[in-house]
């Protein structure tokens, strides 16, 4: 499957963009690689270095797990993002 505009979600709204870092979630509703390359590019837009996304993983219809990602890059429409380290 592939990125869904409507499964990202911005939490809150008092950081803006490049001043302090955003918080989004994902609901990976389809079981994707949300690391895969070109994956997060439609919303780069919205994003930059340090933002941190929450990505709920379902199961059948039900959330089934939590991880936590952040964006290392955003350049030329194309946004990379890390696993955050446990301990981190």
């Amino acid at each position: 499957m592939a990125y869904e505009k409507g499964n990202l979600n911005k939490i809150g709204g008092t950081s803006l963009k490049g001043n302090a870092p955003q918080v989004f979630t994902y609901a990976n509703k389809a079981s994707d690689t949300v690391t895969a390359a070109n994956f997060f590019d439609p919303a780069a837009g919205l994003m930059a270095p340090g933002d941190i996304i929450r990505v709920v993983a379902y199961s059948s219809g039900t959330p089934s797990g939590v991880a936590d990602y952040y964006v290392t890059a955003v350049a030329d429409g194309a946004v990379t993002v890390a696993a955050v380290a446990a301990g981190a």
